[in-house]
């Protein structure tokens, strides 16, 4: 498993880096699972890291991602490999070109998160009840920081996690998963910051 550090831009929520600290929780959330846990920078990604070492699996919180990376995160996707987007994560390049990005990866579309509040979670297929009130491990009510909703655009997108407004209204997709084609692996994209999530249900729940 692997979390993609370089590029990183401070976005700032309380005097802390978020970025950082989004890689840090999502770091301790995958090792409590068990998980191993690499970390590898663009360069190595363009180098061919990802199927020199037959990684599964790909988590990028970044938000910037150089060209070369990307056209590797792409063909990586393309044989099988699965891929995690955080919330805003690889939507540019590393000149910071928004016209370059996997995007079109997750079959979905972003709004922006300067549009929109802070909303309870409901989460699906198996993580929690989505017809009973947000609690549990991964969500304790209000979402850590800023989150952009997903809006599902390409056929078969599931729609694995979804924020309601607290009058019961959609508020629109946290979490989409898609398989860009046939022989691709899985593609799964964050509508808000997944670690920073975990790790304050995990302070909120067991103290």
């Amino acid at each position: 498993v692997d979390i993609s550090g370089l590029w990183d831009q401070e976005v700032r929520r309380a005097g802390r880096r978020t970025i950082v600290d989004e890689n840090r929780a999502i770091y301790w959330a995958l090792r409590l699972e068990g998980h191993q846990v690499d970390f590898v920078t663009d360069e190595d990604v363009a180098r061919g890291v990802l199927a020199s070492r037959d990684y599964a699996i790909l988590y990028i919180t970044s938000p910037c991602l150089s060209k070369a990376a990307q056209a590797c995160v792409r063909s990586f996707v393309n044989i099988g490999g699965s891929l995690v987007l955080g919330l805003e994560a690889a939507s540019s390049d590393e000149a910071n070109d928004m016209s370059v990005n996997l995007g079109d990866l997750t079959g979905s579309t972003r709004c922006s998160p300067a549009q929109v509040g802070p909303f309870a979670l409901h989460l699906a297929e198996g993580m929690l009840d989505p017809t009973l009130p947000p609690s549990g491990k991964f969500d304790h009510g209000l979402v850590v920081g800023p989150v952009g909703p997903l809006i599902p655009t390409a056929t078969g997108v599931t729609t694995v996690a979804r924020f309601a407004s607290p009058d019961g209204s959609d508020g629109g997709a946290a979490i989409t998963m898609h398989t860009p084609t046939a022989t691709s692996g899985r593609v799964w994209a964050y509508g808000f910051f997944g670690g920073l999530e975990h790790e304050h249900s995990m302070t909120t729940y067991d103290g």
